[in-house]
């Protein structure tokens, strides 16, 4: 007869309150300058990071408190929140730190369904280059589908503005599924070199070749295209 318990799930929550009051931590982790006790057996069981720091010969594993590099603290108590108790709260403002911490927890996936369930026209290439640097692919697919699905949205983003030359290229070139019309390629790309006229200027008119010139109307011809093209 097999008997499910919850002893393993309420020993978590029973050392998450030892931690919040440092009691029986064996191993203080610093993030910023604020320090977090902790226990080597919980967090080295979660992150292969910090058991190698626990168990081959660092200075740590014998001062017992070690610098935890590049990580705020706010994003250090998310993950030791998450370690402790499974949840983590995650929001516009700290989801990207936490993935960069992905170092020392493997969290991606809880970001992954944070990024799915927040992408709009704003964030979505920041989504997607973030997780072409993490090897997230499926989220790499949906911000991909989702651009698509939402040019016109994408070109007016400030994130858009950020592009290097290729990616701008590249949503240029993209089929879109919506009633994207020239003159909306025409006004982002003159938006995005605008934003640094000086260097971009010399881009102009290899972008101005990607856009068909044949359903742009006479009015926007003369008083937009001219202006920005020959003036």
């Amino acid at each position: 007869m097999e008997f499910n318990c919850t002893h393993s799930s309420e020993t978590l929550n029973k050392l998450n309150e030892e931690r919040k009051t440092n009691e029986g931590c064996d191993f203080t982790m610093k993030a910023e300058g604020e320090n977090f006790p902790v226990h080597k057996c919980v967090v080295g069981s979660f992150s292969e990071y910090f058991r190698a720091m626990f168990t081959v010969k660092m200075k740590e594993s014998y001062l017992n408190e070690g610098i935890v590099k590049d990580v705020s603290g706010p994003t250090m108590a998310s993950i030791l929140e998450f370690m402790y108790t499974s949840n983590t709260i995650l929001t516009h403002n700290n989801v990207y730190y936490v993935l960069e911490a992905s170092e020392y927890l493997p969290i991606p996936k809880c970001c992954a369904k944070f990024f799915m369930k927040s992408m709009n026209g704003e964030n979505c290439l920041k989504i997607r280059s973030y997780s072409n640097q993490y090897n997230m692919d499926d989220l790499v697919q949906a911000a991909e589908t989702f651009i698509s699905k939402n040019l016109r949205a994408v070109l007016k983003s400030f994130d858009f503005l950020q592009l290097n030359l290729d990616d701008v290229k590249a949503l240029l070139k993209l089929e879109n599924y919506e009633d994207l019309i020239d003159e909306d390629k025409f006004k982002s790309v003159a938006d995005w070199t605008k934003y640094d006229n000086d260097a971009r200027r010399k881009h102009f008119y290899d972008l101005f070749q990607l856009i068909p010139l044949d359903y742009l109307s006479k009015t926007f011809l003369t008083d937009v295209v001219y202006v920005e093209v020959i003036c």
